[in-house]
């Protein structure tokens, strides 16, 4: 969410994550009886896109992201460790 923060804050076109009256953009919530968490996005400005070929591309990239081997970076903690503070 951060980095969508700042891309957007830099002029770049992604959306925006809106936050919650805690300032945060990433909250949990409970949905029949199952612990979720939850996001919001301001709407982008653009064009329609033809979904077909978008999502195939968009697939395959996203794929390709799940072959890499995980970076060892100790001491880092993750999003969600840091929101259950």
């Amino acid at each position: 969410m951060n980095w969508l923060t700042y891309l957007h804050s830099n002029g770049i076109s992604v959306a925006k994550s809106l936050v919650n009256s805690k300032d945060c953009s990433v909250f949990p919530f409970v949905y029949q009886d199952e612990s979720l968490w939850g996001c919001l996005f301001e709407h982008t400005e653009g064009l329609p896109i033809n979904k077909e070929p978008f999502f195939y591309k968009w697939g395959r990239q996203v794929a390709s992201l799940h072959c890499l081997k995980k970076p060892d970076i100790r001491g880092r903690r993750t999003g969600f460790e840091m929101l259950e503070r």
